[in-house]
């Protein structure tokens, strides 16, 4: 972002500022927005990132028998053929979740 500074279009950069003054944020130049992302994401821990991730993750995570979970849904995406005919590669929802169930053993 820093190294496009020169390249953002004034009414690109006036509704940064609007929305930064609307929400209550201060304006930074992309040059100021890099260093401070920078500075702040160095004091980061590894422990501190698991540990988020871990709490942003919980819907997804604990789904051994008896593994406690947040009470979340629990979401899963997958990219089949729409048709089973002739495709070995089809996937319908009860062996996506037996598959689910599979990897978690």
């Amino acid at each position: 972002l820093a190294a496009q500074g020169d390249m953002i279009s004034h009414g690109d950069q006036l509704a940064y500022l609007m929305e930064t003054v609307a929400n209550g944020h201060t304006f930074m130049s992309p040059e100021q927005s890099y260093a401070v992302t920078e500075q702040a994401l160095s004091t980061l821990t590894l422990e501190e990132v698991n540990r988020a991730a871990a709490e942003l993750c919980s819907h997804i995570t604990g789904l051994n028998d008896g593994e406690l979970t947040s009470t979340g849904k629990v979401v899963a995406v997958a990219c089949t053929p729409k048709s089973s005919d002739n495709d070995a590669a089809f996937v319908d929802d009860d062996m996506l979740c037996e598959a689910i169930r599979e990897a978690c053993t």
